[in-house]
């Protein structure tokens, strides 16, 4: 994790908390213990419906941030959404941070930072990415999470159909990793991805999708 991200998730987090608030998105995938993919922004999501609460939480991690140190500036708020740039002006530095709502299946994860999404949440999280939009960041945490060791294919498979109405379709699935490839090495390489680890990764995914076929 980049250290200003680090900075702003345990501010983000210890602010709010008290409103079921966990580090999401890709850092909880690596905070897991799979990889050390660089993020662009911070997610903290909560699975607690009201939007009282939100507005509180909203209130409290600015407030925390503004305490801190840190310039705030609002970029698009919504009953269970807010997205934030926070900079630290002193050092230069910037970052987006988004808090949101969104389900999951298993109480967090009590890690050093803060309470995290449990991993299981994290790969069928990013395993619905995938599925859906297939980023260049989906790619690589899904290869993260299987070149672990700590999940097989068909288990990663799983924890993404328990999140979706029907179980994804396999044809268009297959379709998607074969996508791996259409993004380009400046893109993986702004994630710390050189073209040698790219060309692995679209190696391994089209395998996946041959296996699929």
């Amino acid at each position: 994790m980049r250290p200003f991200h680090e900075r702003l998730a345990r501010i983000g987090l210890a602010a709010t908390q008290q409103f079921g608030f966990v580090l999401a998105g890709g850092y909880a995938v690596s905070a897991n213990g799979m990889g050390d993919r660089l993020s662009e922004d911070v997610d903290l999501f909560t699975n607690l419906p009201g939007t009282d609460d939100f507005s509180r939480a909203v209130d409290a991690v600015q407030d925390a941030y503004r305490r801190s140190g840190l310039e705030v500036a609002v970029v698009r708020r919504g009953p269970t959404f807010l997205d934030l740039i926070v900079s630290d002006a002193a050092e230069g530095e910037s970052s987006s941070i988004q808090l949101g709502l969104d389900y999951r299946e298993f109480p967090p994860a009590q890690l050093e930072i803060g309470p995290v999404l449990d991993v299981k949440d994290a790969v069928a999280n990013k395993m619905t990415a995938l599925y859906s939009r297939g980023e260049c960041r989906d790619f690589i945490d899904i290869d993260l999470v299987h070149e672990s060791g700590r999940f097989t294919r068909d288990e990663i498979l799983a924890l993404g159909d328990g999140r979706e109405v029907e179980p994804m379709d396999r044809q268009v699935l297959a379709a998607r990793f074969r996508e791996a490839g259409r993004h380009s090495a400046a893109r993986y390489a702004g994630y710390g991805v050189d073209d040698a680890r790219r060309s692995l990764l679209v190696g391994r995914f089209e395998d996946w999708a041959w296996s699929l076929s």
